[in-house]
Parts: structure tokens; C-alpha cells; sequence
């Protein structure tokens, strides 16, 4: 038996979004590939608890980072991203290797060269303590190549592999279901009434088809499409993530505003169009998805084309089976 500590979000509710929570689960999918006898704790990535960690260091043989933002703009001291990784620090020097894995960067468009991103990151004190933990670390496998080229610059190295989300439905045993439904995943990427009129107007042409509802991860979302639209009776809040990917595994058509909504769709046969407005739609690449600028949108009219699961597009697991296995599993 080996024992995985998992850094993620140990809540499910209103304001806890569960996008995080199925990276996690589709880690979890692909680690017992590879170690079958692999036990998962979870330890909280939002907040400092020195009995969950005091437990680690007697027990953890392996601690994991499954989907963190790891290179941002800014230098945000919040604990997700500076008390953590004093904690994986602290973990490494105590001899529990580390496993950095499906990470990104969360870069605002408009868009700027790879190059220019990397030089801008990479002066942030932030970036520089992050990248001397993965530096240290038994594996890095971040899941855009933006991510990895921020690495590679500071001479750490790195597999780009498609993100774990999308096998979540494959840990629940959630399979693609007869498709009754459209959706919009929400997501309020501008304040603006503006991008909530061009929701709505999608989901009225698409309802033509089947009918449509406008799915929030969170209450924040809720809070603000209902804020403009109180009377419709398509907008709801799902939080938990069992019940997310059973909505989607019923859905045809999705426009999707969050990732964790657009990738766990994507592998349970949903048609796909994503609406970006950050780097984090790098993901996308390593299912050949595409994606759709927001301002795209105003006029409310469904994107032209949306992508389809296909044998180009699906993604293969083996790549991070093999090498958590050669370069976690077997030095433990």
C-alpha cells in the first residue's frame, strides 16, 4: 500500500467551484493505473491545518499537486499558492517526494506571445519559489505547453499531458447517457450585462433544438445571471460533482465558459464550444478543441462549429501511467 496525499479542495457547496474537484478525481483515476494499491488523503489547498499535515509527514509516501495554478501574473500571496508550497517544501526536505501534475497557467488575453508571457512571469518572486520545489520534484506534468515552456526557460523540464479531468467520468463510472439536453456552462467571464444578454441569447436558439439549461459551477455565477434574468427558469446551480458529470453525460450541444465543465464533457460525448478569455484554454490543445474568444459572443448566436470526441482527439492515458510508475511508483 502506498499512501497519496492529495493537495485539493476537501469541501463540496455553493462557493467551493468543483472543477477542482474533478481534476483531483480524474488523478486519482489514472494514479491507481498505475499503483493499484494506491490509498488517497486528501489535504486542504485553501486553507492551513497543522494536524493534516503533522499526519503527512508520518505517513504520506507520496505527496501530490493535482491541476494548481502555478504561474500567474501577479504575485498573489494567498495560501493556495505561497503557504503550500512552503509546505512542499517542507515535506521534500523531510524525504516525501513530490508529484506536480496537470498544472497551468492563468494568463488574461488579450493575447501576447509565448515569449513575452514567459519574460513577464517569470519576474515574479512568486514563480521563482514555485519553480525551485519543481525543480526538486519526482514529476512535473503540466497539461498546457505555455506552462511548460515557463518551466523549461528556468531550466525545469516537463511532459505536456492532456489534464486529468477529463477521466473524472471514468472514476465515478459515469458513461455517456441519451442526450435530452443543451447547455451553458456559466461562467462570468466580464461583469457586463452585455455577456449575460449573449448567454441567454444562445441558450434561446439553442433551446430550438432540445432544451437548454445555463448550468453554474458556483453561487457566485448564480448569483450574478440571476441578477439580470430572476424570472428564467433555465439557470441552475450544481455544485456537486457527481451530479455535474450526470448532467453532462445527457447533454448534446454545451458552450462552455469554464474548463471544468468544457473537458469532463468532452470525454462523455458532449459536442463542444468553448468561450476563453485566459491562457487556461491551452488545455484544450491536447484534445485538438479549439476555442472562441468572448467578445465573439455579443451578439448572442450560437458558435459556428462545435467539436466532437474522435479517435484524433482522444486523448491517451498510457504516457502518465508509465511514467508515474517509472519515476514515482517504483522509487517509493
Amino acid at each position: 500500500m502506498h499512501v497519496y496525499y492529495l493537495i485539493c479542495p476537501n469541501s463540496i457547496g455553493l462557493n467551493y467551484n468543483p472543477g477542482v474537484s474533478l481534476i483531483s478525481y480524474g488523478c486519482r483515476y489514472l494514479i491507481k493505473q498505475a499503483d493499484p494499491e494506491a490509498v488517497f488523503v486528501p489535504i486542504s489547498n485553501i486553507s492551513y491545518s497543522a494536524a493534516e499535515w503533522d499526519l503527512l509527514y508520518k505517513q504520506a509516501d507520496c505527496l501530490v499537486l493535482p491541476g494548481g495554478s502555478l504561474y500567474d501574473p501577479g504575485d498573489v500571496s494567498v495560501y493556495w499558492n505561497s503557504g503550500v508550497w512552503q509546505h512542499i517544501k517542507s515535506a521534500q526536505d523531510n524525504g516525501i517526494p513530490f508529484a506536480d501534475v496537470f498544472g497551468y497557467t492563468s494568463y488574461p488575453f488579450p493575447k501576447l506571445s509565448v515569449d513575452t508571457v514567459t519574460a513577464l512571469v517569470l519576474k515574479q518572486s512568486r514563480t521563482r519559489r514555485i519553480l525551485a520545489e519543481q525543480a526538486r520534484a519526482a514529476l512535473f506534468t503540466p497539461r498546457d505547453f505555455l506552462t511548460a515552456h515557463i518551466a523549461a526557460k528556468a531550466g525545469v523540464s516537463a511532459a505536456v499531458l492532456p489534464c486529468s479531468s477529463f477521466w473524472s467520468p471514468a472514476f465515478f463510472g459515469i458513461k455517456p447517457a441519451t442526450r435530452v439536453y443543451n447547455a451553458i456552462s456559466v461562467f462570468p467571464i466580464t461583469k457586463d450585462k452585455w455577456f449575460a444578454d449573449a448567454l441567454m441569447g444562445i441558450a434561446g436558439e439553442l433551446s430550438k433544438e432540445l432544451p437548454t439549461w445555463l448550468i453554474c459551477h458556483t453561487a457566485p455565477e448564480y448569483k450574478w445571471l440571476t441578477s439580470f434574468y430572476p424570472d428564467a427558469a433555465n439557470i441552475r446551480c450544481i455544485f456537486d460533482p457527481f451530479s455535474l458529470l450526470d448532467f453532462y453525460s445527457k447533454v448534446d450541444k454545451i458552450v462552455a465558459c469554464r474548463l471544468h465543465a468544457a473537458i469532463p464533457a468532452f470525454a462523455l460525448g458532449c459536442r463542444l464550444s468553448y468561450i476563453s478569455f485566459d491562457s487556461r484554454s491551452f488545455a484544450l490543445d491536447q484534445f485538438h478543441v479549439g476555442h472562441i474568444l468572448y467578445t465573439d459572443i455579443a451578439g448572442g448566436q450560437p458558435p459556428d462549429y462545435f467539436y466532437s470526441l474522435s479517435k484524433a482527439s482522444l486523448p491517451d492515458p498510457a504516457p502518465f501511467i508509465a511514467l508515474f510508475k517509472t519515476e514515482v511508483v517504483s522509487k517509493l
